[in-house]
């Protein structure tokens, strides 16, 4: 899908009609502290002898209706909250869903650092909108509207000249908003830049200072940044200048309130309680103004977010979940490649790696060793052609199901954050305990003694970057045989691997009941193949 969640589900219909009456209790508190005003200040509460009849009870309906008001922008608070998070869980769970359906060369393709931006900074923005624009604004349009409707009957002159000055400007903000588009647009494309580069730096650090690029990688940072700076502050101006405008008219309505109803009581036409009340009335809906001076930035920057997720969500090719109900049975582990073709790698190759045969792949760096890896697992698919196990389309084969019965050990598949016990775990989801002991076991580690090096509670921090690359290789092997597989692909299992951990591999591969398909250089390995693929130029 390539399109966002919509904003008016079922769910988050009632909670924007929820608002509605709260915006709609909102003003009928406003009308009920300007009317107390009006009553507090008229000639008989101010010539009363009774103190608490002619003070006392507007003082306290004044109260009453303040602590209303109070716990109504409460409700506000949480409801508008509500309605952004959960337009975000919704938008989220739909980028990652995307994302992890995307095929292994177009996440190749797809930079990390503009990911990660998506996720934080994009849907910030669509959480904006969502709280602080459209829902409060729809509070806000309607305690302005009804209490302006309440000032008009009570006074038509102030009422009437309030409504003319909020048109005006409306039209002022509209012609205002549209140059903050450029700027927001830039500021988000700076910010785009050095996320994206800090992100690769970060990953690749031995690297800068191996090279004693720091410097050079410095200057590189600084630039973005002043950039990034420069684009915000001309940004920052851009939105001041219409928050500027919104405090202006708040201001004028007050001046217009304050100077009609002077000349008013002079000429007898307006009662000191009525021109108290108007300037309350106004008083209380000028926060309402206020929230219109950031809706339009709140929506730009919304829509240029939803155009960069959008775009996101149209990176392809995706590997799609089949919709076969069909189980897969007990798997026997032939897998068939029938006349196999993909752009910049494979074309019309065709072999057969039978039930419990091991097969080796040999051939230069980038002649399709492992795309053929990745088409088997269904990491991939292919332009043309089809993968077969056991006579059946992987196509019409539950991803959970397939890598059930097909795993996968590649040093080019890191280790997460957490236990080596987790990492090995991580290979099923359906594994026990006693599964991850045994598939530790199977590639020498013994991770139940605290003493050992392979431990399984030791930690493993990202990518495993604390780990040797012979023990990450250990672990990833373990990983890829936690679920016993009935296929079992290794992409250059030898990398890294000391003579033990070399042992070790050579004796998995003899003793593994099941298909494999190994992806090596190493030509003592390749001599354990029952067959040999030359892969030559693709």
């Amino acid at each position: 899908m390539t399109n966002l969640p919509p904003v008016f589900n079922k769910n988050r219909l009632i909670r924007f009609a929820a608002l509605i009456i709260n915006g709609l209790l909102q003003a009928g508190c406003a009308i009920g502290v300007s009317l107390s005003l009006r009553q507090l200040f008229n000639d008989n509460a101010l010539s009363s002898e009774t103190l608490l009849s002619g003070v006392g009870v507007p003082v306290l309906l004044i109260t009453v209706f303040s602590l209303v008001l109070g716990l109504l922008k409460w409700r506000e608070r949480v409801d508008i909250e509500t309605l952004g998070q959960d337009y975000v869980v919704d938008t989220r769970m739909r980028i990652f869903k995307h994302i992890s359906s995307m095929s292994v060369r177009a996440m190749d393709k797809t930079r990390k650092g503009l990911i990660l931006l998506r996720f934080v900074n994009d849907l910030t923005a669509l959480r904006n909108w969502i709280c602080l624009g459209l829902a409060r604004s729809i509070i806000s349009g309607i305690v302005i509207i009804v209490a302006l409707t309440a000032l008009t009957i009570m006074n038509p002159l102030i009422g009437g000249m309030l409504m003319l000055l909020l048109t005006i400007g409306a039209v002022i903000l509209l012609a205002l908003g549209k140059i903050i588009d450029h700027t927001i647009r830039e500021a988000r494309r700076r910010r785009g830049n050095i996320a994206g580069n800090i992100s690769e730096k970060l990953e690749q650090m031995v690297l800068v200072q191996a090279f004693a690029q720091r410097r050079t990688e410095r200057r590189k940072i600084k630039r973005q940044s002043f950039a990034l700076r420069n684009a915000t502050i001309e940004r920052a101006s851009a939105s001041g200048v219409i928050r500027a405008v919104v405090r202006v008219l708040a201001g004028l309505s007050l001046a217009i309130s304050g100077g009609i109803g002077a000349m008013a009581v002079r000429s007898g036409s307006a009662t000191m309680g009525e021109v108290i009340a108007a300037i309350g009335m106004v008083t209380l809906i000028t926060p309402s103004m206020f929230t219109f001076g950031r809706v339009y930035e709140y929506w730009k920057s919304a829509v240029v977010a939803k155009e960069k997720i959008v775009s996101l969500l149209m990176r392809g090719p995706v590997v799609s979940a089949s919709t076969n109900t069909k189980p897969l049975g007990k798997v026997k582990g032939n897998l068939v490649f029938d006349r196999i073709s993909i752009t910049g790698g494979l074309t019309r190759f065709s072999a057969q790696a039978k039930a419990g045969d091991t097969i080796g792949l040999y051939g230069a760096n980038g002649s399709g060793k492992s795309t053929l890896l990745f088409l088997a697992l269904r990491l991939l698919d292919p332009d043309k052609g089809k993968v077969l196990l056991d006579g059946r389309n992987l196509c019409t084969i539950r991803s959970g199901e397939l890598r059930r019965a097909i795993s996968i050990a590649s040093s080019s598949m890191p280790l997460l954050r957490g236990t080596i016990s987790s990492n090995i775990a991580y290979g099923s989801s359906k594994s026990t305990d006693e599964d991850v002991i045994q598939a530790a076991e199977m590639c020498g580690m013994d991770i139940t003694s605290s003493a050992s090096l392979f431990y399984g509670q030791r930690q493993v921090h990202e990518g495993g970057v604390n780990l040797s690359a012979g023990e990450r290789m250990r672990v990833n092997l373990a990983r890829a045989l936690v679920c016993k597989p009935k296929i079992l692909l290794l992409d250059e299992p030898e990398e890294h691997l000391d003579s033990t951990g070399l042992a070790i591999l050579k004796k998995i591969i003899k003793q593994f009941s099941g298909t494999i398909i190994l992806a090596t250089h190493d030509l003592n390995l390749l001599e354990q193949a029952d067959d040999i693929w030359y892969l030559s130029d693709a």
